[in-house]
């Protein structure tokens, strides 16, 4: 499968490349980051790097889009199989112990759109026996919190508070009303207005301990109370559906009303849009890799010119003794290229300065003139600093030795000046890191010191 991937990477990248190269122009002489990789590979074929870098990212790419159909795939079979409603209008519900679920149903009738529905499919019931209970400390917490924003049970013109669990008492409460057009089962208010003088009403709480169940009422006059449009379309809508649950408490499914008010109901199970999810989040993922692989260049990047920056005054000042003890231009550059691959042999660190002079001598190894290969050099390091090293060493070639020694010993001392503004700044960088880790360290300490002496002043 990987090996797949990556002959398909392949084969893409390379018709990318061509397609670039046949396509330049004088505005687009190379192809995005072609410089970047050049440098940080020396010695290596351009054409190459930059195709291994693209065929990364393909690849990437690739695996992160097959991942993502097969978690779309395996989410929609899922959906697929924990489909609720059968035959149009039926609810499956859960065997008796399995507890009761929620489905959101998206209801349409003939003349208005109901919108998504979330109902709630009461597990299939189990016959009555002996009751064990703890009742009185239910009813307490269900008289304190019944009222909502009501002054009394006597007086209620907003919505009642009806609990349907209490914390640390494993049993259910269900709720009825004596005159659901008034007061739904949820407390919230029905489809017809009560009398402004008000209307007395039943109102039915229902505690569930597995199949043990005990009933308190509680009488309450209901006052009149506002509703929008849509809340007594759905008001109507959930009184139908309460009935029908009500009726079909012991099939082993829950058949939905196929009209209210007159209107023909259609039924449809509501369900996240999964592939889209997960389109986004492939995409985002992608984006987000695509521009992290391109921003980890950059970095690379620039660390390579701070590392060149920072091996310039050594450079220098090593080619300052090799030719004060009679060495040629070339013979400094050879002997130190072959000091480097010594020190490498012993396990010493690879350098990009080292890597470039060690590229330079192999284009005079291969015919090259000297004067070529110096601004070749200054042209693949890149910085100012060994642009104008190059331009001093090609000018030696022209002049002779006169003036050289004297030139690199100034620019050694600059070199130095150089490395020290950059070990400063450097170790600016290092401190605006600590900053944020001091930060949560402080707030950690005081943290520590304040909720001590808060909760001493408290006692």
């Amino acid at each position: 499968m990987i090996k797949m991937i990556n002959k398909l990477s392949k084969w893409l990248v390379e018709k990318y490349i061509e397609k670039e190269i046949k396509e330049r122009h004088p505005n687009k002489k190379r192809i995005r980051y072609s410089r970047e990789l050049g440098a940080l590979n020396p010695g290596k074929e351009i054409k190459g790097v930059i195709e291994n870098y693209y065929i990364q990212k393909v690849t990437y790419i690739l695996l992160i889009i097959i991942v993502a159909v097969i978690v779309g795939i395996l989410s929609l079979i899922s959906q697929r199989q924990a489909e609720k409603i059968v035959q149009g209008n039926k609810l499956i519900r859960n065997e008796a112990g399995n507890g009761d679920y929620n489905v959101g149903i998206n209801v349409k009738a003939s003349e208005y759109d109901y919108g998504k529905v979330n109902i709630k499919v009461d597990e299939r019931v189990l016959t009555k026996e002996e009751y064990d209970s703890m009742i009185a400390d239910v009813l307490e917490k269900i008289e304190s919190n019944i009222l909502g924003e009501n002054r009394g049970l006597d007086y209620v013109d907003s919505e009642l508070k009806l609990i349907e669990a209490v914390d640390g008492y494993p049993c259910s409460i269900r709720w009825e009303t004596s005159d659901y057009m008034l007061l739904h089962n949820d407390g919230n208010f029905g489809d017809i207005e009560a009398d402004e003088d008000g209307n007395d009403i039943m109102v039915r709480a229902i505690i569930s301990y597995k199949s043990l169940d005990y009933i308190k009422e509680y009488p309450i006059r209901i006052f009149p109370h506002k509703r929008t449009i849509d809340q007594e379309k759905a008001s109507g809508l959930m009184s139908a559906i309460e009935s029908a649950n009500s009726e079909t408490k012991a099939l082993g499914y829950m058949i939905l009303p196929t009209s209210v008010e007159g209107n023909q109901l259609t039924w449809k199970e509501a369900k996240e849009p999964v592939a889209i999810y997960v389109l986004l989040g492939m995409s985002g993922v992608i984006i987000a890799m695509w521009l992290g692989m391109d921003r980890d260049l950059i970095k690379q990047y620039e660390n390579r010119n701070r590392k060149l920056l920072i091996e310039y005054s050594e450079i220098v000042s090593k080619m300052q003794l090799l030719l004060s003890s009679g060495l040629t231009i070339r013979g400094t550059i050879e002997r130190m290229t072959a000091d480097y691959k010594k020190s490498i042999k012993k396990g010493g660190k690879e350098k990009y300065v080292y890597e470039e002079l060690l590229l330079c001598v192999r284009k005079m190894q291969d015919g090259m003139s000297e004067a070529a290969c110096y601004e070749y050099f200054g042209n693949r390091c890149g910085l100012t600093e060994y642009r104008k090293l190059a331009s001093i060493l090609v000018q030696n070639l022209k002049k002779g030795n006169e003036g050289i020694m004297s030139a690199l010993a100034f620019e050694g001392k600059n070199a130095f000046d150089e490395r020290k503004a950059v070990a400063k700044r450097m170790g600016e960088e290092a401190q605006t890191k600590l900053l944020f880790p001091m930060v949560i360290m402080l707030s950690v300490v005081m943290v520590i010191i304040i909720i001590p002496a808060y909760m001493s002043f408290a006692m």
